[in-house]
């Protein structure tokens, strides 16, 4: 998470809020966006010094404004050339899945059932809110439209991760409602 904070204060200073609603809005599907996890995390780089905090009073309220600091920005440059770990990325549904067979069928038929229904929701969310970043495109600053059109890339992707999973998932249903069973291999290139 820390690296992620990196990046969310490097594009600007932010409070503690703010930035749980940017993770919220951006990249929660990767990262947890609560305060607590946040709070330990920005604790965390001030200690090492990559972030400062400076306080301001906003409509009779003491803020803390969270801000990126060199040895910060050089720290998010180089995690992001490093190498991505692929053993790093993982999913849960698929633990899941793997041990879905020690329930009764009927159970496994309600569990996949209800995964593809948040699956389809997710998509859908994901897909308006993807329409709604490329209208605000013509908006952004022309210095930070690379930055945006990357952010619209990690957006497509979870569009595209989402719309995946559903029809997998939404294949692996009926299969099993059809009699065909999880594992008829009739899921191949779904």
């Amino acid at each position: 998470m820390e690296y992620i904070l990196l990046g969310l204060l490097a594009l600007r200073g932010q409070t503690i809020y703010e930035l749980s609603k940017n993770m919220k809005n951006t990249v929660a599907l990767s990262y947890s966006d609560s305060l607590g996890g946040i709070q330990a995390a920005l604790k965390k780089l001030m200690d090492k010094e990559w972030i400062s905090c400076s306080e301001m009073v906003e409509r009779g309220k003491l803020k803390k404004v969270y801000s990126i600091e060199a040895p910060g920005r050089e720290q998010l440059l180089d995690w992001l050339r490093s190498p991505i770990p692929i053993d790093k990325l993982k999913d849960l549904a698929v633990a899941r899945l793997f041990f879905l067979g020690l329930l009764p069928a009927s159970d496994c038929a309600k569990v996949i059932e209800g995964y593809t229904v948040s699956l389809t929701e997710m998509h859908r969310h994901l897909t308006a809110l993807e329409i709604q970043a490329s209208l605000m495109e013509p908006g952004i600053p022309e210095e930070k439209r690379e930055i945006y059109r990357w952010q619209l890339l990690s957006l497509r992707y979870s569009v595209d991760q989402y719309a995946f999973g559903a029809k997998w998932y939404s294949e692996l249903l009926k299969n099993m409602t059809e009699g065909g069973g999880p594992s008829d291999g009739n899921l191949h290139g779904a």
